[in-house]
C-alpha cells in the first residue's frame, strides 16, 4: 500500500524549477492523506476533528479506571470460560458473545438444540462457581 502511495506522488511529480522536489513531494504527501482521510470519513460515516473543544469532550468522557476494570473483568471471564473446555466453552462464546441461537450452535459442534440448552445451563452454573471461587458474585 505504502509502495503504490508513493508511486502515485511520484507520478504527479511535474519538473518545475521554482519549487524543491521535497516541498513538492511533501505536499502531495499531505493532499494524498487528506484524501484518504475523507475517504474514511465517507466509508464509516464519522468526521472528527482535533481542535482543542472536541478533545476535551473526549477526554472529559472517557473513564480510564472503569474500561481498565472492565478489561480486567473480561479477561477473567474468558479465561474461566475456556477452563470449561469444548464443547461448553464454544457453547458459551456462541450464544453470549456472538448471539447465536440453540440450532446454530447444535450444528456447529454436532449436538441437537435441546442437548445444547442442556449443556448451556449447566456451563453457566459451573462458570458461576468458577468466578465465586474468585471472589466475583453475579
Amino acid at each position: 500500500m505504502c509502495h503504490r502511495r508513493v508511486s502515485s506522488v511520484m507520478m504527479k511529480l511535474v519538473p518545475d524549477d521554482d519549487c524543491s522536489l521535497k516541498s513538492y513531494i511533501g505536499t502531495v504527501a499531505r493532499n494524498a492523506a487528506i484524501n484518504m482521510r475523507r475517504s474514511l470519513s465517507a466509508k464509516t460515516g464519522r468526521n472528527v476533528f482535533a481542535d482543542d473543544e472536541n478533545m476535551a469532550e473526549i477526554a472529559d468522557e472517557e473513564d480510564i479506571e472503569g474500561n481498565s476494570d472492565k478489561s480486567e473483568t473480561s479477561e477473567l471471564l474468558l479465561k474461566k470460560v475456556s477452563e470449561l473446555g469444548p464443547p461448553d466453552s464454544i457453547i458459551i462464546i456462541q450464544k453470549y458473545y456472538y448471539d447465536k441461537s440453540s440450532k446454530e450452535i447444535a450444528e456447529m459442534v454436532g449436538l441437537n438444540a435441546a442437548a445444547v440448552r442442556m449443556r448451556c445451563g449447566r456451563a453457566m452454573k459451573r462458570l458461576k462457581k468458577l468466578l465465586e471461587a474468585d471472589g466475583i458474585t453475579l
